[in-house]
């Protein structure tokens, strides 16, 4: 969206993939039900006009996902963030 602002790649990390996202999660003893409504609550959400061109002005791309699909995600994200706190040794204080 930045024209003239080098991406990741250009700035000399190449193969380095950060996404902001955000997500909806529950307690695992959320009844199966309750979870897929709320999926699908939030994707209905998503495709109101008025809520889709607030988030695109934002630079946002929405991306809704089945309960199914985002644990995956989830799972991924957590697999490739924990490569990289490996590699760099990252400790908490």
């Amino acid at each position: 969206m930045l024209k003239d602002v080098p991406t990741i790649a250009e700035s000399g990390f190449p193969g380095v993939d950060v996404t902001n996202w955000f997500g909806a999660v529950a307690r695992s003893a959320t009844p199966r039900s309750a979870i897929q409504r709320l999926a699908a609550e939030i994707a209905r959400a998503l495709q109101l006009p008025e809520v889709s061109d607030v988030l695109t002005k934002l630079g946002l791309s929405p991306a809704p996902m089945s309960p199914e699909q985002f644990d995956a995600f989830l799972r991924a994200e957590m697999e490739k963030n924990g490569q990289i706190i490996r590699k760099m040794n990252v400790k908490a204080d």
